[in-house]
């Protein structure tokens, strides 16, 4: 259904963008993730790219004392991709990238990537950079029109590459946090974003209003004032492209495109319901208002391009 009505708008537009994934993962989930994704391999509109954004050593997880670790994190996960013909198939071809960062950034390390990815150029080479990037988590599989969907609701909506503040997102209609700027008398929501029901921006934004910088200064500046952040990256960058000016529209349906995998979701790495989210939702919500209020001055500013308060 997704696939030939992508197909009849594409044809009748001329239009047939690349569109390239991004993830990050955990050691513990680093024997299971190939199920995430070879999901987005299975895909019926095919995916230009996947990228893996792994820190180079995770402030979440200690080395036990006296162990001297001699492998990478990143060769750690190559060495569990290749263990399936058709994952290392995909790397040696350069479909799957897998790309070290230099900080542990929580969940946000695959946005702070592919801020990273626009400045660096590891993976993509000039001309090859895609014209949209799916956010996702690495906890679930995804349903083979997820792709589809996006780019169905994209044009049907009526947007195209040159439209201008625009983003989409599978999760419902949701505004969880709320803060005042400088000036405001009325507070500002914020369109909730979940990286598990996946969320749509165009690459563009990395070359404008998400530089490198921009997203290296906010998301430091929001983890060091809220320290609960570095666990719930929905928030922080619900916060931030709303910050920047960014709308993002709702295309949930009732469908969920994330299904739960053999090993990951169906297992404990899994975290949506532990009470512990919930707490740590509860502190990032209020510590998110609070800062906002308290530094009184929170801006973009398109020429510094950094935050300010």
């Amino acid at each position: 259904m997704y696939l030939c009505s992508v197909i009849a708008v594409a044809t009748e537009e001329a239009f047939n963008p690349r569109i390239a994934v991004a993830l990050t993962s955990i050691p513990p989930r680093f024997p299971f993730v190939y199920n995430t994704i070879r999901s987005w391999f299975q895909q019926e509109l095919p995916i230009s790219r996947l990228c893996v954004f792994i820190p180079k050593s995770y402030k979440r997880f200690r080395r036990k004392s006296g162990k001297i670790e001699t492998t990478s994190t990143r060769a750690q996960f190559v060495s569990n991709m290749q263990r399936y013909d058709d994952i290392g198939d995909l790397l040696n071809r350069g479909m799957i990238c897998i790309i070290e960062v230099a900080e542990d950034w929580g969940p946000a390390t695959k946005f702070v990537g592919v801020a990273q990815e626009h400045e660096q150029s590891t993976c993509f080479a000039a001309g090859e950079y895609p014209d949209f990037w799916i956010f996702a988590d690495d906890d679930v599989g995804y349903v083979d029109h997820s792709t589809a969907k996006y780019l169905e609701a994209w044009t049907l909506l009526g947007f195209n590459l040159g439209s201008p503040n625009e983003a989409l997102t599978n999760f419902s209609e949701d505004y969880r946090t709320a803060y005042f700027l400088d000036g405001d008398t009325e507070p500002r929501l914020v369109p909730h974003l979940q990286g598990v029901d996946t969320y749509f921006l165009p690459a563009r934004y990395f070359e404008d209003r998400l530089s490198f910088r921009f997203v290296v200064n906010a998301v430091s500046l929001l983890q060091s004032r809220c320290p609960e952040i570095f666990f719930q990256d929905d928030y922080l960058v619900s916060f931030l492209i709303h910050l920047v000016g960014i709308r993002v529209h709702s295309i949930w349906t009732n469908d969920n495109l994330a299904v739960h995998v053999e090993g990951v979701s169906k297992d404990n790495f899994q975290m949506h319901m532990d009470p512990l989210v919930f707490e740590r939702e509860r502190a990032t919500k209020n510590c998110i208002y609070s800062f906002a209020k308290d530094v009184n001055a929170i801006r973009w500013d398109q020429q510094e391009q950094h935050v300010e308060g």
